[in-house]
């Protein structure tokens, strides 16, 4: 398995919604995931969006 994909797992697996899935779907779920950076006040999603994916916090803050 790529280093990569082991960090989206490890990311995904502190994510509550997520702490409880099995090993196997958390990879499946891996191998679906991007990565993106945002500056400090940038814009992830305005408000009335239409949701595209789930959305985990890595590392960082984001307001509501």
């Amino acid at each position: 398995m790529h280093a990569r994909r082991e960090q989206h797992i490890d990311i995904l697996r502190k994510a509550s919604v997520f702490r409880l899935l099995s090993a196997e779907t958390l990879d499946r779920l891996a191998a679906g995931t991007s990565e993106s950076a945002f500056r400090r006040g940038g814009i992830v999603f305005g408000r009335g969006a239409t949701a595209t994916g789930i959305y985990v916090v890595a590392s960082g803050q984001l307001k509501l």
